[in-house]
């Protein structure tokens, strides 16, 4: 239920803020955000953050991929939305809230369509003149052109990177799908062996990024320190085997990847429900219409391009 005390230091902390400071506000269509804190296993001690916690980062080519189940397999699809969307001002829908506490003397809203993999590279180029930060360098548009999160996999490197390490002593043990029977053998050579990340795609200096050499999931990066992957070629039998192996872990990732995002909830479920619910329709449009006046009243054409939103008026119209 609403905790009004929450609110009240919310609104405290706020009020700490500089209001001469430039403000930038992101925003996104609430039926969206909706589809995104319901029906998912985040929490609890078996949900997703739970099990990334303790989760095995370092391998090396014996290793059997398929440990990383423990989080792309985890799946709950239960659509189940509360009567009280009330909980949300505190936690999601906030914006109204936000802009009457601080009450900032420059305020620029970006929604969320304008950091879509086409949009990103842009939006940052214009708000780094409006706010005069650096803006995004021309060499590094793909990175802006990803999709960085990517439900359950982002979960695999949230906390620290994936860490494979390569050995030619693990050749002949090596894992893969089309031998069953390869013996793991579970000591890391860490200090004669070369170091692979798994990770979201970014800038990192003095590495090489993989991705090019192999069928690679968008958003996601594969890293060689540049003297390691010097070293790396020149012992073809090492280089072939471990080629083979990281693409093996990438079909299983995106593979799975996929399955889980299919089993996610939809904003056409989320409105679904509500039309069959009137009492929950009800409660979230009083939610909504209190944190929306602000970016109604500034930013309309924002509010007007959010397809699931304007057809959820539609239904409380009818309600």
């Amino acid at each position: 239920m609403f905790n009004q005390s929450e609110v009240w230091n919310r609104a405290k902390f706020f009020a700490l803020l500089n209001p001469k400071i430039p403000t930038l506000m992101q925003v996104r269509d609430p039926i969206e955000i909706i589809k995104h804190v319901i029906g998912l296993p985040w929490g609890g001690g078996s949900g997703i953050i739970e099990a990334s916690k303790t989760l095995q980062r370092k391998f090396n080519l014996t290793f059997d991929y398929h440990y990383f189940d423990c989080i792309l397999k985890q799946r709950k699809k239960v659509l189940a939305l509360p009567k009280y969307f009330d909980g949300l001002r505190g936690e999601n829908f906030i914006w109204d809230s936000l802009c009457n506490a601080i009450s900032p003397k420059t305020l620029r809203y970006v929604d969320m369509q304008e950091l879509s993999k086409d949009s990103a590279f842009g939006t940052l180029e214009s708000l780094a003149k409006y706010f005069g930060f650096q803006a995004p360098k021309e060499q590094d548009k793909d990175i802006y052109a990803a999709q960085h999160f990517k439900g359950n996999l982002s979960y695999l490197w949230n906390r620290a990177p994936l860490e494979l390490y390569v050995n030619a002593k693990d050749i002949a043990q090596k894992y893969s799908k089309r031998r069953a029977n390869n013996i793991f053998n579970p000591k890391i050579n860490l200090s004669e062996s070369i170091r692979i990340l798994f990770m979201e795609l970014q800038v990192l200096d003095d590495f090489v990024n993989l991705t090019e050499h192999f069928n690679c999931l968008n958003g996601v990066g594969v890293y060689v320190a540049r003297n390691d992957f010097e070293e790396l070629k020149a012992d073809k039998n090492l280089w072939e085997a471990t080629k083979e192996y990281i693409q093996e872990f990438l079909d299983y990732l995106n593979k799975e990847s996929k399955n889980a995002q299919n089993a996610r909830i939809t904003a056409d479920e989320v409105l679904e429900f509500l039309r069959k619910d009137k009492e929950s329709a009800l409660n979230l449009q009083s939610v909504l219409e209190a944190e929306l006046a602000h970016i109604k009243a500034n930013r309309p054409d924002i509010v007007e391009s959010w397809k699931h939103y304007q057809e959820f008026v539609k239904i409380c119209k009818k309600v």
